[in-house]
């Protein structure tokens, strides 16, 4: 098992901070999303349109996927953090660099397994 050195406990009570501070960010944007005019789609059910994007629904339904699976990510990395596992690659079970978490705080992998 290689090991990239774990992360101090200083810095997983930042990552906590940054993942809960990005869920926040997500959530607004949702409830705001959620506020916006409704577009029915052909099945006959609710579309959001995101400002901006006029009415190009493909579009729209690609970003609002990506914003709830962004949130799921950032959500089970914060089961994590709270199981003790948070920061450990699911695949050889090193330890995943700080570094690596600061830009991707949901990685479940190490670098060389990514």
């Amino acid at each position: 098992m290689r090991s990239t050195g774990a992360i101090s406990s200083a810095q997983l009570h930042e990552l906590e901070a940054d993942i809960r501070d990005e869920l926040a960010r997500i959530e607004r944007s949702l409830a705001h999303e959620a506020s916006d005019e409704a577009l029915l789609t052909a099945d006959g059910t609710s579309l959001r349109v995101a400002p901006g994007f006029g009415t190009d629904a493909g579009l729209t339904v690609t970003l609002t996927g990506r914003v709830h699976a962004r949130h799921m990510e950032l959500s089970e990395a914060l089961r994590r953090i709270t199981d003790g596992r948070y920061g450990v690659c699911g695949h050889c079970g090193a330890a995943i660099a700080y570094g690596r978490l600061l830009v991707v705080p949901e990685a479940t992998t190490c670098l060389e397994c990514r």
